[in-house]
């Protein structure tokens, strides 16, 4: 027994269930006469064979696959089965069978008010499937007078999933009798989530695709209004939207009507007077089902004192007004959701802003990098207590930088959090700024204080002659701000280096590996920084000058996969005459590991370095104590290079720099690293490296 003579419900649970809406599975039966029909359709009568122009025009008519410019081509040699060049009705039935199937699901909704905006939102505004999921078709009582004895059937013979609640606590059968058919999505964002458990690097890409749809739906001038994880589905590979009942037109509708509390802005909580305004708001409600009205009851705060707090809602009445079809010119009749505030006026509805969906990407957002949600809720995403009501109330400043500088890690995903979470709707960006946020790699900030300062650690490392007179605590103090830049600008910077900019960079030296034995990029490195350990490696008069970024203190590679840098010839001392730099080097990367593993910076292979990576403070106490035992160390009458690497370390490491030269470090200890420094660029100016 098929629903509605056509879909096979498929046995179990529903795949979701909620005070509004039932979610189903099922199969469709008659998927490929729909075919047929939006062939015949739009290829015009008795068109037998279709260009590919025309293809483009009915899969951007059906609205169910997403492509683009340049995915076109691919789909259109995947229909063309014979290879002719064009598409038969046979052949482009095939193709949608195979890329879209015959499963579907099935939204029995309980309002017909949201039922009518979501199909009315896709009918008039033709939303782009590579957004918004698409809707095959809908059914209700006017258009399938059947419908409600049909339900009543599979419920009375238990075809299919168990949709037996809805005859019990006084649920009416045909309250649902409001059904939307959607393409069957892969899984929803709420499972990917707890089930495969993304990191940094996947969230960026998921929330990045999410920020498109959302941006897409305000570009349309709509509001999507209800934007959380449960939301939003896989299909094709792609997250898109779904659920589009709480939508509304931007600047002409209030928002708030369906929501769910834990993703509202602080704009849409209410703070309660007394008791009587407290009786008032429930009494407003008291028509909706026993389910809603929980929902909407206020929350009680109990600290510091108790005070009662509601969601700015509403509820809405249908009305019909008369538009005229963008395309077509007919005229259309729509309905439309008015707020029903006759004998009410507790509260100012807010109007629907763009910056509503902003506040809730980021309450997404921060529930992704965090693992998480920001406010106590519960699997319908709403609050669940007083005192989380009265916290989202209040949101200002101290909650933005006390919660996100406690629970966030990922210093680009906190500051740009912090931009998105403001009390004030007029202060969060808009989701096209926020795709520009170097989070998502884009390159929304003022670099020209980051040059500048780059600039003094040029001077400061590479000339090296002020430095030494003022001593390393500049070297300390520069490097700690430039990496207060680092989340702002790493991205851009690094391309600048791979693309052949001018930028500063720290070196460190290392004895020139034989050609055979050379690996390429960051396990090379690490094999090269192995071999220097060994004091025979230290023997060899060629050697290898290689840069380091002074964002992440890590080697920079080049297209090859190699160390940027040159091959040099050095004198057989040189261990000895040019060791204060070298350990000045080495222990600059060695921060840098440091310094990457502990921020999350990305790191070349590190998944194939991690073993590598745990041997780093033995590799390099084993290379700083051959190298003051080369310069000399306890026996050398100076002790030059104990007190360099000692004062050295203390400075680096130490989170408060000391003001002025280190006290152990004579002007003969200067002048000694100032003669290493000057022998190395010398050296660079001999090979022909000036720049």
């Amino acid at each position: 027994l098929f629903f509605l003579g056509r879909y096979d419900i498929v046995k179990g649970p529903p795949i979701h269930q909620s005070a509004t809406c039932v979610v189903v599975k099922a199969t469709d039966a008659k998927m490929s006469e729909y075919f047929e029909e939006k062939y015949e359709e739009n290829a015009g009568e008795g068109v037998e064979q279709v260009d590919k122009d025309k293809f483009r025009e009915i899969l951007s008519k059906m609205e169910l696959i997403p492509f683009d410019d340049s995915t076109i081509d691919h789909l259109f040699k995947r229909a063309d089965v014979d290879g002719s060049g064009t598409i038969s009705k046979d052949e482009f039935v095939e193709f949608c069978l195979s890329e879209i199937g015959r499963h579907v699901v099935l939204k029995f909704m309980r309002n017909k008010d949201q039922f009518r905006r979501e199909v009315d939102c896709r009918r008039m505004n033709h939303l782009d499937s590579k957004y918004v999921v698409g809707s095959i078709r809908s059914h209700d009582t006017t258009s399938d007078p059947e419908l409600v004895q049909s339900l009543k059937d599979s419920i009375l013979q238990e075809v299919g999933a168990d949709m037996s609640f809805l005859e019990k606590d006084g649920v009416s059968v045909e309250e649902y009798c409001n059904v939307l058919v959607m393409p069957f999505g892969d899984r929803n964002l709420d499972t990917i989530f707890r089930s495969e458990r993304p990191d940094m690097i996947t969230v960026r890409a998921l929330t990045k695709e999410i920020g498109e749809a959302i941006a897409y739906l305000h570009r349309q001038g709509l509001l999507h209004g209800d934007l959380k994880m449960l939301n939003v589905v896989r299909i094709y590979g792609r997250l898109v939207l779904i659920d589009l009942d709480a939508s509304a037109q931007v600047g002409d509708d209030f928002a708030g009507e369906k929501y769910s509390s834990g993703i509202l802005p602080p704009e849409m909580i209410y703070q309660l007077a007394d008791y009587e305004e407290k009786e008032k708001y429930v009494s407003y409600f008291k028509h909706e089902n026993e389910e809603e009205q929980r929902k909407r009851a206020p929350k009680f705060s109990t600290n510091p004192t108790i005070r009662g707090y509601a969601v700015r809602s509403f509820v809405g009445y249908g009305i019909e007004e008369s538009f005229q079809h963008p395309e077509t010119g007919k005229p259309v009749i729509l309905r439309k959701s008015v707020a029903r505030t006759e004998n009410f006026s507790m509260y100012d509805l807010v109007r629907a802003d763009t910056s509503f969906d902003v506040w809730s990407f980021g309450v997404l957002l921060y529930t992704m990098c965090t693992k998480e949600s920001l406010f106590r809720v519960n699997n319908d995403d709403d609050i669940t207590d007083g005192n989380s009501m009265r916290q989202l109330y209040h949101w200002g400043e101290y909650e933005v930088e006390s919660i996100l500088e406690r629970n966030i890690q990922d210093n680009a995903a906190k500051a740009l959090l912090k931009r998105i979470l403001q009390r004030d709707p007029k202060k969060r960006p808009s989701m096209a700024a926020i795709l520009q946020d170097p989070f998502f790699g884009g390159t929304n900030t003022d670099l020209s204080e980051l040059k500048e300062e780059i600039r003094k650690t040029q001077t400061l490392v590479l000339e090296n002659r002020q430095v030494m007179q003022n001593g390393f605590s500049k070297i300390h103090e520069s490097l700690k701000r430039v990496m207060s830049y680092q989340e702002a600008a790493n991205i851009s910077l690094l391309k600048e280096i791979i693309q052949g900019g001018k930028s500063p960079k720290y070196f460190a030296i290392l004895p020139a590996a034989e050609e055979a034995e050379q690996e390429k990029g960051f396990s090379g490195f690490m094999s090269k920084m192995k071999k220097a350990a060994n004091p025979i490696s230290f023997l060899k008069t060629k050697a290898r000058l290689c840069f380091v970024c002074p964002l992440s203190l890590q080697p920079v590679l080049g297209t090859d996969g190699e160390a940027i840098g040159y091959d040099i010839d050095m004198p057989k001392d040189w261990i000895k005459k040019y060791g204060p730099a070298i350990l000045i080097g080495l222990k600059i990367v060695q921060v840098g590991l440091a310094v990457g593993r502990g921020f999350g910076l990305p790191l070349p292979s590190l998944s194939g370095a991690e073993e590598e990576l745990l041997e780093t403070s033995d590799l390099f106490a084993e290379m700083q104590g051959l190298l003051v035992e080369e310069m000399g160390g306890d026996e050398e009458e100076d002790g030059l290079a104990d007190v360099l690497l000692e004062q050295f370390t203390d400075q680096i490491d130490s989170e408060a720099s000391a003001e002025g030269p280190p006290a152990d470090m004579t002007d003969d200890h200067r002048a000694r690293i100032q003669e290493s420094y000057d022998g190395i660029g010398s050296l660079i100016e001999d090979e022909g490296f000036k720049d």
